[in-house]
């Protein structure tokens, strides 16, 4: 007779009224945590089933991300004359503007920064923009995002999955504000500088498959007559 565990003992092998001791559980396995958003037109490709071109104007898309820094910081990302700003700007290939307190008196604290320009370009601006206004202690760092009333599902997902997975993929809690500001939902995480840079990458390419899905549709004009 083959016995799988050696080390197993049943009742029957035990002195009458002894009963075998209790033996602990299978160790758990857990999924490992992903190290970051996989290629959103990868994945997008994947899912959709409409034509390349459609696709590759998905992929052309120049979206807009919008960043809070607090208003201390303001003169370490600027840099001398405008150098750090330009820098990001030709660094990684995005427009990038620094709005006036005045232009966005919601947020006394902050300066709202905009980048338009590719996904990859702003991902790379967003981690340089962080590591500047932090760099004095990038261990402790702070993320806010501003996104559309219209986009927040993306984000939160049904019964919370999308923000749920964001933290497990960032490693770090990541928050998305009930109150609505001009329009704006206010996204949050603190941390050290590589997980909140993890989490404004998974915000981003969770608005990013929802943009490009948009722009997969077929436009009012295709199709038209000459």
């Amino acid at each position: 007779e083959i016995v799988s565990d050696p080390e197993a003992v049943s009742a029957a092998d035990l002195p009458a009224g002894e009963v075998p001791a209790p033996q602990p559980p299978p160790a758990l396995t857990y999924p490992e945590r992903p190290e970051g958003p996989p290629s959103i037109y990868g994945w997008m490709s994947e899912r959709s089933s409409s034509p390349p071109a459609k696709r590759q104007r998905a992929e052309s898309l120049e979206l807009e991300t919008r960043l809070l820094v607090p208003s201390e910081c303001a003169g370490a990302v600027i840099g001398k004359q405008g150098s750090g700003l330009r820098a990001v700007r030709e660094g990684c290939g995005v427009k990038i503007s620094m709005l006036k307190a005045e232009e966005a008196p919601h947020w006394p604290l902050d300066r709202l920064i905009v980048l338009t320009g590719s996904f990859e370009g702003r991902k790379a601006a967003v981690e340089r923009l962080l590591r500047a206004a932090f760099e004095a202690n990038i261990e402790s760092t702070s993320l806010k995002m501003l996104v559309k009333r219209s986009d927040a599902g993306a984000v939160i997902g049904k019964a919370g999955a999308t923000l749920m997975m964001i933290r497990e993929g960032s490693g770090i809690d990541v928050h998305i504000d009930n109150r609505e500001v001009v329009g704006d939902r206010l996204v949050t995480a603190t941390g050290p500088l590589d997980n909140t840079c993890s989490a404004a990458h998974w915000v981003m390419w969770c608005l990013e498959g929802q943009e490009a899905e948009a722009a997969d549709e077929v436009s009012p004009s295709e199709g038209a007559l000459d």
